[in-house]
């Protein structure tokens, strides 16, 4: 499925803890603030990749490569040989021009960057109001039934997000 591009028009709630989000077609969703990538302010543009409830590629060469300048810590733990004070080394040590700038991170010697390399990409650099920031992971739990009718997502850590149908392309949605 193709990813789904939402600009983070606004925070609600009494504590801001939900963001409204806005497609390029003018629907919006409102989702958990705590889904978008911490910082995540008004006018950043966000990637949702939607995938089918069955569709678990890891990494690497059959799956799409791991973007060290956007992923979340819990994609860079996916890594061989990344656990959780490396990948986050990796996240404080951003921006990447190239994979071979991971050689700056303390504790990833050549041999683990080697490893590495095949599995990981280093895409924008930057990140402002208009670059898209880490893509929100979610699959598709159930598809809508219908035009007007709600998609059931889930997140990585199995929590449940609803979203109009009519937002999501393809089979997942009734947005066509």
């Amino acid at each position: 499925m193709p990813p789904l591009r939402l600009v983070v028009d606004r925070f609600e709630g009494r504590s801001k803890h939900l963001a409204v989000l806005v497609a390029e077609d003018g629907h919006t969703a409102v989702l958990p603030r705590d889904l978008l990538p911490e910082g995540t302010r008004g006018g950043e543009v966000l990637v949702v990749s939607l995938a089918p409830a069955d569709d678990a590629k890891p990494p690497g060469p059959s799956g799409s490569a791991v973007d060290v300048n956007t992923a979340p810590v819990g994609d860079l733990k996916k890594l061989p040989g990344v656990g959780p004070v490396l990948a986050d080394r990796i996240v404080d040590a951003r921006p990447y021009g190239s994979v071979d700038d991971l050689s700056r991170v303390v504790g990833l010697d050549a041999a683990s960057l080697e490893r590495l390399r095949p599995l990981a990409s280093a895409g924008s650099a930057t990140r402002g109001p208009q670059s898209p920031s880490a893509p929100i992971r979610l699959r598709v739990e159930r598809p809508a039934e219908g035009p007007g009718g709600d998609v059931r997502l889930a997140t990585e850590d199995g929590r449940e997000v609803v979203l109009p149908g009519d937002l999501l392309p393809g089979p997942a949605g009734a947005g066509g």
